[in-house]
């Protein structure tokens, strides 16, 4: 597949769609507001992971995105910057390509380590994976992006479409890493005025739960649940659920209740 009037035209559409926001990133949370979005609706999948590799193969940055729900442990399996198991796959490629994971095996692009890794890729469940290695590019750095949760074997169209889609995913990562620390923070109060309740339900919308489940996890009804997002989304000046995790995001106090770790008071996600 190596041809774009190829392709279905709803298929050109989107991805002519995914590529014109792509400039549009600028922070993190609109990272994963497209990846929710146009990426999803492109190459749909469960958890978007983009790590960037400098010359001695060590993390610069590294996100892990996900669309539905994965148990907090897994996901810390997976993204540890040293010792995790995209970290690892890292290392262990052979060369720049685009390749796919599932079926009980690893392509032999990633050498001696790939039995070990295909046993651990099917010890944690996530189905099939199609995954994209850059190589080094400018200043030695590399990136390494993985669409996993797929629930079938990636075609050749959909590595293709990776495939484009790589410069505007590696840039994207070079952005959100070089976002300025420490930023003036326009709505200064924001995270004191949301109550712990609040931030808990934030954090299972994150992961993908319904108000029904999210009500059965707190032991409240599905009316407060939904009484207390629609508090949110007006505290926060959304109109969703993407938009409410992806405006937390943008806010240090709070990226550490909404990527596994506890705000003051707050009890975690996993710990529930």
């Amino acid at each position: 597949m190596d041809d774009f009037a190829q392709l279905p035209v709803d298929q050109q559409h989107q991805l002519l769609r995914a590529l014109d926001e792509v400039p549009d990133i600028a922070s993190r949370a609109d990272f994963f507001l497209w990846s929710q979005g146009s990426l999803k609706l492109l190459l749909p999948h469960g958890l978007l992971v983009g790590l960037l590799l400098d010359e001695r193969q060590q993390a610069l940055q590294l996100e892990c995105l996900q669309s539905v729900p994965y148990p907090a442990d897994l996901l810390n399996r997976l993204r540890h910057p040293e010792h995790g198991y995209l970290a690892r796959l890292a290392r262990s490629c052979d060369g720049p390509g685009v390749f796919r994971l599932g079926d009980g095996a690893v392509t032999p692009v990633f050498k001696q380590a790939a039995p070990a890794l295909a046993a651990e890729w099917q010890a944690m469940g996530f189905g099939y994976g199609l995954l994209l290695a850059s190589g080094p590019l400018i200043d030695g750095v590399s990136s390494f992006i993985g669409l996993f949760g797929l629930q079938e074997a990636p075609s050749l169209t959909q590595g293709w479409l990776l495939r484009v889609l790589a410069p505007q995913l590696h840039f994207t990562l070079m952005r959100v890493k070089n976002q300025p620390a420490g930023a003036p923070d326009p709505t200064p109060n924001l995270i004191e005025d949301l109550t712990d309740r609040q931030l808990q339900i934030l954090e299972w919308v994150k992961m993908g739960k319904t108000n029904y489940e999210i009500s059965l996890i707190l032991d409240i009804s599905a009316l407060t649940v939904k009484n207390h997002l629609q508090k949110l989304f007006k505290r926060l000046n959304v109109h969703n659920r993407a938009q409410a995790v992806a405006r937390l995001m943008e806010l240090p106090a709070a990226r550490g209740a909404i990527n596994g770790q506890a705000a003051p008071g707050m009890v975690r996600a996993d710990q529930i």
